[in-house]
């Protein structure tokens, strides 16, 4: 969303921080992954970080950043071998640690041991990246349900990461009404669908495509909200 759009509407001004007052880290540890998301914009499918590289990363960057929070994000991070030895490397540095998966393994872990391990070691807010996008999932919300009754058990904070396409612009509060009856959810991370391949074309058409004004609109109608955005 651009700003001059943004701010006439809603009077916004942009947040311009010094690099030391971002209070949020993202670590990638791994790019393998066992999606295909009709969006993705990962071309290095085979690439795995050495744990040690990791925690140096970690390092390195609460070095550089006052980071109350740390994502572990992939790829898929839940293939990583060491992930439970990050996270509870994270949790040691005393901020928290979140991680975006697709939630594959998880949903068809019936003993729910990775989980279970993961919040032993000191996760303390797990984010689904699941969507309309996923060949995988025929069903997200019937997923996200499943997934939910999961964390719901460890009381473990769950977000959702919700991709808007062009063919549901608008939904996000039907979305955040279906979980908001599950004590520990956290709220959505919404991500506008954007083809990059498709933007390079001749003839690409911006108003194809679902816009970030269209969804707070939405989301300020319909649930008297105001959402972050970014």
């Amino acid at each position: 969303m651009r700003i001059d759009l943004i701010v006439p509407q809603f009077r916004i001004k942009p947040w311009k921080p010094e690099l030391t007052r971002v209070s949020h880290l993202t670590i990638e540890t791994n790019m393998t992954c066992n999606f295909r998301c009709h969006t993705c914009y990962n071309r290095n499918r085979d690439y795995v970080k050495d744990v040690k590289q990791v925690l140096e990363e970690i390092d390195t960057g609460l070095r550089m950043r006052k980071a109350d929070t740390i994502t572990i994000l992939g790829g898929e991070p839940t293939l990583y071998p060491d992930l439970v030895q990050v996270v509870s490397y994270i949790k040691s540095k005393g901020v928290l640690c979140q991680m975006l998966t697709n939630g594959y393994l998880i949903l068809n872990d019936p003993e729910d041991k990775m989980l279970k391990d993961l919040v032993a070691a000191g996760l303390g807010r797990i984010m689904f990246h699941v969507d309309k996008g996923q060949d995988k999932y025929s069903d997200p919300l019937t997923v996200l349900h499943k997934l939910f009754e999961k964390t719901e058990k460890l009381k473990l904070l769950t977000s959702i990461s919700w991709t808007v396409y062009n063919n549901d612009q608008g939904y996000l509060p039907v979305l955040i009404r279906e979980f908001s009856k599950y004590s520990h959810f956290d709220g959505v991370l919404a991500l506008l669908e954007k083809p990059m391949d498709e933007c390079m074309k001749p003839g690409f058409r911006r108003e194809d495509y679902p816009n970030m004004l269209d969804e707070h609109i939405a989301l300020r109608n319909d649930l008297k909200l105001m959402p972050s955005l970014y």
